[in-house]
């Protein structure tokens, strides 16, 4: 009898569960794409001694481009630094996936010809305004991908799935979405890629939520 009423207990419960449907299996998804900021885009350049750092912020114009890597042969290193507003994301979305697409225009490493593993952090600098601090800035939550001489002037992009920093950025409420890509400093070869910041192939970010 006892076991009876356990059995009954939970039957009641996985039926209340069920009831619910997961509290989103009737709202629709929604896919919004949104372009980064060039006027905020840019990189950061740290020289090979470690005691100056640059920023250079990108533009919009035709041929304008920002840079992620370590110059072989000068040792100096490149990190990029991506904004996308997220006006157009609810704070109270459940993300279920992200996507950056980046249009890659050069690839240049040592051994000529290699692939290059690079780290996409996410960031957050709230002036909108790069400073050299945020060079080394700690990630609020990081992945990888890894760059191949086939991406290199591929007008459709690279994809790089950043769904569980967007769901980060979402927790934080962040007004912003703001990643940082740099070398992945785990595996060989050292080289330097160059993303395409024009307008007309600007980065882009592309939201799923409900």
């Amino acid at each position: 009898m006892k076991r009876n009423f356990i059995w009954l207990i939970m039957a009641l419960v996985v039926f209340a569960v069920a009831g619910c449907g997961g509290g989103h299996d009737d709202r629709p998804l929604i896919e919004t794409v949104i372009d980064s900021i060039a006027d905020v885009d840019g990189d950061i350049v740290e020289d090979a001694a470690g005691t100056t750092r640059t920023v250079t912020v990108a533009n919009g114009d035709p041929g304008s481009i920002v840079l992620a890597g370590v110059d072989f042969g000068t040792g100096d290193e490149y990190r990029a630094f991506l904004n996308f507003p997220l006006s157009s994301v609810p704070l109270n979305a459940t993300i279920q996936s992200a996507t950056l697409n980046v249009v890659i225009r050069g690839l240049d490493t040592l051994p000529v010809g290699a692939s290059l593993p690079l780290l996409v952090d996410l960031v957050f600098f709230p002036t909108l305004a790069l400073a050299p601090s945020h060079f080394d800035q700690a990630p609020l939550a990081t992945t990888s991908h890894t760059i191949v001489p086939g991406n290199v002037n591929d007008l459709g992009g690279v994809n790089i799935d950043v769904t569980s920093l967007m769901v980060r950025a979402q927790i934080a409420q962040h007004d912003n979405f703001q990643v940082r890509i740099l070398q992945n400093f785990v595996s060989s070869p050292l080289g330097v890629i160059e993303i395409d910041e024009s307008d007309a192939f600007a980065p882009q970010l592309t939201v799923v939520y409900f």
